[in-house]
């Protein structure tokens, strides 16, 4: 008997398999028999084997300026290969907002929708409505039996906290059904990482004998020793000993040296005190 369920959810963690911003994946109510041979599927590959009935799942995804081919580039070719599926895709063109007018044109038409769909875009509201509406299928039933993939990326991932799949969950949970209309992935990205870190030359500090600071003032005294001691050894006094950029992603140096005496976020101006009430921290001594 076909493992449509097992199918739909392992071809959705495949094709996410990046696996923080948080994306969204639905699966569409389309005419696709859903079948469930009441066992667990535990990541066996292919699902569809050889001289099984052929299974041909469509994608409904937003193009990408960067790919020309979206049924014969590589990585289609291996996820067909692996799963033994066949992947038609649905093309959405132009930006989220764009797309989700074309989504609720073919809703509004009557006409098809793909099984899946890896749109950006479609709000948390949008998608319990479609999910209300029976647009999307609910796929709570299914998880804890046919989404293998998922449950080994988070335990790879978070091999100590198996809380952050937990609450991962319930984030994507319809509050009074319980319904999930919205397949729930994180994107792990390490290169983001130095992004949001402070950054010293290790070989300046080498060479001036000093250590890496744990305080301002010790990082005071180091931008003063980088500024006026040579450390690049070239006989003049042009070392720029600290540097930023105003408009960046985490690169503003005085975000960095305010959170050292008091929290501020410069994308939410308020702070929650002890007593619960909110405060500006910008009118504080620390701040200032």
């Amino acid at each position: 008997m076909k493992r449509l369920l097992a199918l739909l959810l392992a071809a959705l963690m495949l094709l996410s398999l990046a696996a923080c911003g948080e994306k969204q994946t639905e699966t569409a109510q389309t005419d696709t028999e859903l079948v469930d041979d009441g066992t667990e599927y535990h990541g066996e590959m292919p699902i569809v084997k050889e001289g099984d009935e052929p299974i041909t799942l469509t994608i409904g995804i937003k193009t990408n300026g960067n790919v020309t081919d979206y049924d014969n580039n590589d990585f289609t070719k291996w996820i067909e290969e692996t799963t033994g599926l066949n992947l038609e895709f649905v093309l959405f063109n132009g930006t989220n907002a764009e797309n989700t007018t074309q989504l609720a044109l073919m809703i509004a038409s009557g006409e098809k929708l793909p099984d899946i769909l890896g749109l950006g875009g479609i709000s948390t509201v949008q998608t319990l409505e479609y999910g209300r509406d029976g647009y999307f299928r609910d796929l709570s039933p299914y998880f804890g039996k046919y989404d293998y993939y998922h449950k080994d990326a988070f335990e790879r991932l978070f091999p100590d906290d198996p809380s952050v799949r937990e609450t991962m969950m319930l984030c994507m949970t319809e509050p009074e059904s319980g319904a999930i209309y919205t397949f729930p992935l994180m994107e792990n990205a390490p290169g983001d990482t130095p992004v949001v870190h402070a950054w010293i030359n290790q070989t300046w500090l080498d060479k001036l004998g000093l250590q890496v600071p744990r305080t301002v003032e010790e990082l005071h005294d180091v931008l003063v020793a980088f500024r006026d001691t040579d450390p690049n050894g070239n006989g003049k006094q042009d070392e720029i000993p600290l540097i930023g950029k105003a408009d960046g992603t985490y690169t503003d140096i005085l975000r960095l040296i305010i959170n050292a005496y008091i929290y501020y976020d410069p994308r939410y101006h308020f702070n929650v005190g002890e007593d619960g009430k909110l405060y500006t921290p910008y009118t504080e001594d620390e701040y200032r």
